[in-house]
């Protein structure tokens, strides 16, 4: 019988930022000085000991992506991605110039979908030139264009009992 590993993940040290000893793994769990475990509180934070000896408290998220994310434009907020506040793992999370929840901002992104927005337009209204939530909006609005095209389709009495595969959806996607 095999036994279900966990796929190997990267450990970094805090020492760079100032706390000794601390490590952290990709998806946000820590390790203290003495090796014990740690998670974060209900708040996200934990606590820590700094070089100069004093305990702080420090964001999960935050720690994560100073370590693993470049933050070129120096923005000062982390999002999660997903909209799973308890979900640390870097490829979840992005730096942000606001602290806009990520489901907030799919909301929106719908919404002006539906007014007919393009998403040149979208973009400058709620990308603020940051590579990463722009990805984020193109991906929903693209999905969004995709539904909306599949109802449309659905909705004509001419396909009503066609099933309609992805590949007929991209290509409808396309068409539209």
């Amino acid at each position: 019988m095999e036994q279900f590993m966990e796929p190997k993940m990267e450990w970094k040290s805090l020492d760079v930022l100032g706390y000794p000893g601390y490590k952290i793994r990709e998806d946000g769990l820590m390790t203290s000085p003495k090796g014990r475990t740690m998670r974060g509180s209900a708040n996200h934070q934990v606590r820590l000991r700094h070089e100069d000896g004093e305990l702080r408290w420090e964001k999960v998220a935050r720690l994560v992506a100073r370590l693993w994310l470049p933050n070129d434009y120096q923005l000062p907020y982390v999002v999660h991605k997903n909209g799973d506040l308890f979900d640390y793992h870097h490829k979840n999370l992005a730096w942000s110039r606001s602290r806009i929840r990520v489901d907030t901002l799919k909301f929106d992104v719908l919404r002006e979908v539906g007014k007919g927005s393009t998403l040149e337009e979208i973009n400058a209204k709620y990308g603020h030139n940051n590579p990463a939530t722009m990805e984020f909006i193109g991906k929903t609005y693209r999905e969004a264009v995709r539904r909306r095209a599949i109802e449309r389709i659905k909705s004509d009495p001419k396909y009503a009992d066609t099933p309609l595969s992805q590949s007929a959806a991209d290509f409808i996607l396309f068409k539209v």
